[in-house]
């Protein structure tokens, strides 16, 4: 029996391995997601964690426990020690991610495995908050 992708919310096509989720630096925007997302988001990290869900490395992602919120890399559906970044209150989170993009998220350095591999994008992010 396949265990089925617990996708939150995801741009990249189910049951693809992850070398086939990477985005190209191409198709990332420079757009900033914006104060009214940012908040969105966190409102909704209150009810759901923002994460893909399968087998080995699955991106990055968010959770929010009680004001806190963490941004991790996430293996088998689940963020990882230590965070990339964590942030004590809404306000210090809201105003960080607002200022974020496609491209900042992709991390890319155009050496490693996980440029651009299932990162937070706009679109993932306006998927979890049903837009």
């Amino acid at each position: 029996m396949t265990k089925k992708n617990r996708n939150v919310s995801s741009d990249f096509p189910r049951g693809k391995n992850s070398t086939q989720n990477r985005l190209e630096s191409s198709d990332l925007g420079q757009g900033l997601f914006g104060l009214d997302l940012a908040q969105s988001v966190y409102r909704r990290l209150a009810r759901s964690k923002l994460a893909l869900a399968h087998r080995d490395y699955c991106g990055t992602g968010f959770e929010r426990k009680g004001e806190k919120v963490i941004y991790s890399e996430v293996y088998d559906g689940e963020l990882s020690n230590p965070p990339l970044k964590a942030f004590s209150t809404e306000k210090e989170f809201v105003q960080w991610l607002s200022i974020q993009s496609d491209r900042s998220m992709a991390r890319v350095d155009g050496s490693s495995f996980k440029d651009g591999n299932q990162t937070i994008t706009l679109l993932r992010l306006r998927e979890f908050v049903g837009r």
